[in-house]
């Protein structure tokens, strides 16, 4: 057993790790294949993840990551923007043909 001063450490440690998640809306159009998103398509990403991370997340392939457009609460954003708390991720990949 772990001393008290340890213990309450480790259980503000625990806190703070639960603490450093935040949950976005992730909504995909297209033909874009996800994964790990749950069924009221909300998910739990770092504090300070970006797109970038988010794709990854996903596990949206990698040779489809670079032509994926988002948007975040409306508005087109780069892959390295940082999500925040509740914000709505809107995820394209656009098709095309000839």
């Amino acid at each position: 057993m772990l001393p008290p001063r340890v213990r309450s450490f480790a259980n503000e440690s625990r806190k703070m790790e639960k603490s450093s998640q935040i949950k976005v809306e992730v909504e995909c159009t297209g033909l874009l294949h996800i994964e790990g998103l749950g069924k009221n398509g909300y998910i739990e990403v770092k504090e300070g993840a970006t797109i970038e991370d988010l794709l990854q997340r996903l596990k949206v392939a990698r040779d489809h990551q670079k032509f994926v457009t988002a948007f975040i609460n409306g508005e087109e954003k780069s892959r390295f923007t940082s999500l925040h708390e509740n914000d709505k991720v809107t995820l394209l990949l656009p098709i095309g043909g000839g």
